[in-house]
């Protein structure tokens, strides 16, 4: 439904009928404005209803736009956006990862210490924030640091699991086991 494009100069751009782009359907590249030089976009799924982006800007900062019904934007809240706003608390962040499916919605960021923060629906454990929070079927609408995992190199998300690969090399899982992801 819609493409994202980032230029050598830190400008997205967005084109088709993604709800970012200024007019809806739009054939054409847009520019995004008013958001600093970004380094990466990660875009979750935008055929289920809980499509959403997040831009890490030059400073590690995330700036969130789009659906919002599980928290996933870590804005404090389950309010959709139409323009992007930045995320509090989330500091030198190098990677997010989104996953969006039709029962479920989450966000996964990595900072550069190698810490995980982790927002969105807790269902199925997927967050890796125990049985607990598994089991209350709750929301963390603010990015929520995730215990007991550090020096993780790389994130991974899909439906309802997450995979994280620290710097030794050893995958640890959380979530959703039914294909046997973990």
């Amino acid at each position: 439904r819609g493409s994202f494009a980032l230029d050598n100069t830190g400008t997205v751009w967005v084109a088709g009928k993604h709800a970012a782009s200024t007019d809806e359907g739009r054939p054409v590249f847009v520019k995004i404005t008013g958001i600093p030089k970004i380094k990466k976009i990660a875009v979750g799924n935008q055929y289920v209803s809980d499509g959403h982006v997040m831009l890490i800007d030059e400073n590690g900062e995330v700036w969130a736009f789009g659906k919002n019904g599980e928290g996933q934007l870590g804005l404090g809240d389950t309010e959709d956006r139409k323009h992007y706003v930045k995320v509090p608390h989330l500091k030198n962040i190098v990677a997010v990862t989104l996953s969006s499916s039709s029962a479920t919605s989450y966000a996964i960021a990595l900072d550069a210490q190698g810490e995980i923060w982790g927002a969105g629906s807790a269902d199925y454990g997927m967050l890796g924030l125990g049985k607990e929070a598994a089991a209350s079927s709750r929301k963390y609408t603010t990015f929520t640091k995730i215990p007991e995992m550090r020096d993780i190199q790389q994130i991974a998300a899909d439906g309802s699991h997450s995979l994280l690969l620290d710097r030794t090399g050893q995958v640890w899982g959380s979530g959703r086991n039914v294909g046997f992801e973990e």
